[in-house]
């Protein structure tokens, strides 16, 4: 019951970013709710193996481009929660549950009142649209390094990896090291993050090759390939109609946004959109947001199309001030 009005309120409440940061720490606690009835009658150390099992199971499906059905980090909570003695188990407090339902309810008293300002087209001075977008793609690999012996190998760093997608090399921009516990018979894995450089990226699947310059590495495990949709990383293209007077500015040096750490962990993808004017020079002045997407997200936007150059728009000969609709597109793969 429970889990279906959850569902409901995410998709009731989907453009919500808080509905997304909850959702994920939701559905652990519904995996934990069920871990406590099964430690209710059966031994806590045969249920954490069978829990290992279906991590070392899931961790060699992964090498095939198939939907994932568990998360690593998620199992490797749960093993921990099963194997303490200490844990709380059983139904929340009457006060717990007045509380997390207070906290419901103010979040959707709150967020119908959000008023985001409807887009607008944007003109020269002559009245000519112009319209430019920008896509920033973040691609993370999740990577188990192991020994000869099928030990993992800790203690690397972002130097001692190589990546590449259709053979192009790739700049790591991320990389984490998530440790499996004491307790715990999971692998510790590290999570690579690079921008992809594949500028038209449309509707196919991508290649990732990953190597280790360490000789105490045996075998890296990690999924090979993802799936995109629609324009690439880094496009950028005006809009220019049938019918027009003057030249519209053209984009000469791009600096594209990075995601925020928020965001990244929260899994949250989106579209910024702004109204900026291009002065004479071809400088970016007056970022004015028009469409907000939060988790710090807007900043990354701001401070990387402030960084924009232009060749300014032209009017008999003469540069002129323009303003234009700049769209920023922020995906996760």
């Amino acid at each position: 019951m429970s889990h279906s009005l959850a569902r409901a309120v995410c998709a009731a409440y989907w453009f919500h970013p808080l509905v997304w940061i909850a959702w994920p720490q939701f559905t652990l606690e519904a995996e934990r709710a069920c871990d406590d009835a099964v430690l209710a009658r059966s031994d806590a150390a045969a249920y954490a193996d069978q829990l290992v099992g279906l991590a070392q199971r899931l961790s060699s499906a992964a090498k095939w481009p198939l939907p994932a059905m568990a998360n690593r980090a998620d199992l490797s909570t749960r093993v921990r929660a099963v194997l303490n003695t200490r844990q709380r188990r059983g139904r929340a407090g009457t006060f717990s549950v007045s509380l997390a339902c207070a906290a419901a309810m103010l979040v959707l008293t709150v967020s119908p009142l959000t008023m985001v300002a409807a887009p607008q087209a944007a003109t020269d001075a002559r009245g000519t649209a112009a319209h430019f977008t920008a896509t920033t793609m973040l691609v993370t690999v999740n990577v188990v390094a192991t020994d000869r012996n099928g030990r993992a190998v800790e203690g690397l760093n972002a130097g001692d990896f190589v990546v590449t997608e259709d053979g192009a090399p790739q700049t790591i921009n991320i990389f984490e090291f998530q440790a499996a516990g004491q307790q715990s018979s999971l692998l510790s894995y590290y999570t690579l993050g690079y921008y992809t450089s594949n500028h038209y990226a449309e509707d196919k699947f991508r290649e990732i090759k990953i190597t280790n310059r360490q000789d105490t590495v045996a075998n890296l495990d990690y999924r090979t390939r993802y799936y995109t949709r629609g324009r690439g990383a880094g496009s950028a293209a005006v809009t220019r109609p049938a019918a027009i007077d003057g030249t519209p500015p053209a984009l000469l040096h791009k600096t594209d946004p990075e995601y925020s750490e928020a965001a990244r962990k929260a899994k949250y993808q989106g579209t910024v959109i702004f109204s900026v004017d291009i002065d004479a020079g071809g400088l970016v002045t007056n970022i004015r947001t028009i469409r907000a997407l939060g988790l710090g997200l807007d900043e990354k936007a701001i401070e990387a199309v402030s960084q924009w150059r232009f060749r300014p728009a032209m009017q008999d000969g003469k540069p002129v001030p323009v303003q234009v609709q700049v769209e920023v597109n922020f995906q996760l793969l």
